[in-house]
């Protein structure tokens, strides 16, 4: 935290990805795996031309809370592997194609 020259504390931005969406385009089925922060994992069997909208929230009991997404793996035919972790600035909501050779793009 820093401070404003009234003296004022100011907030870190947050940096997380809330949601995406995964369009699978790669002509084959793909398995998606997208890891949260809680530990949580969604896993998506995505047949060629499908998309999915990928998001979790925390029951705080009277509260819900983010559950942000860090990490994404796909398998496709073979055992042929894309996956990486997430980085972002600020509060995101992306989308990604699924292309022909496990290319993961954000658009």
């Amino acid at each position: 935290m820093s401070q404003t020259k009234e003296g004022q504390t100011e907030l870190p931005t947050p940096n997380y990805l809330k949601a995406a969406t995964f369009h699978n385009k790669a002509g084959v089925e793909v398995k998606l795996l997208v890891y949260f922060d809680s530990g949580a994992t969604d896993e998506h069997d995505m047949v060629n031309g499908s998309s999915v909208k990928v998001e979790r929230t925390i029951d705080k009991g009277t509260w819900t809370a983010v559950d942000p997404i860090k990490r994404v793996e796909l398998t496709g035919p073979e055992g042929k592997n894309c996956e990486f972790d997430v980085k972002v600035s600020g509060v995101a909501v992306l989308s990604y194609t699924i292309a022909l050779k496990l290319v993961c793009e954000a658009e």
